[in-house]
């Protein structure tokens, strides 16, 4: 998969292999960006926004590779907001991992986000 000048953003379940994915497609021009992060240094909701910023920091010299389970919320805070954070392809990562129950719960959520955003191309990637 092509990801040249793009700025992509990857989600998927918990355990989906996310960080792999962002791994095998990242170029020398693309800066990595682990949402994850973000929510477990700061908590998830002024992770949220230390991740806005970040991302928009790094777009202004790279191209980003944002993948993480917080990558749900951002589409939502971005719609809602009308930030000028742009993907151009948005990756979804379609495994079935075996997950503990809150992960499962939370997956769900997620999964509830992303159905109230509309115009979402998401292409899956097994």
């Amino acid at each position: 998969m092509n990801i040249d000048n793009k700025h992509v953003l990857i989600l998927g379940a918990p355990k989906s292999g996310k960080t792999t994915l962002s791994k095998k497609l990242k170029t020398k021009y693309h800066y990595i960006i682990h949402t994850d992060d973000f929510g477990e240094e700061y908590g998830y909701e002024i992770g949220l926004y230390k991740l806005i910023e970040a991302i928009k920091n790094k777009q202004k010299n790279y191209y980003v590779l944002v993948e993480g389970t917080l990558g749900y919320r951002l589409l939502r805070k971005i719609k809602q907001e009308n930030l000028d954070i742009v993907f151009n392809l948005i990756l979804s990562v379609d495994s079935n991992p075996k997950l503990t129950k809150e992960q499962s719960i939370l997956h769900k959520g997620n999964l509830n986000i992303i159905k109230n955003i509309n115009d979402l191309n998401i292409v899956s990637v097994k």
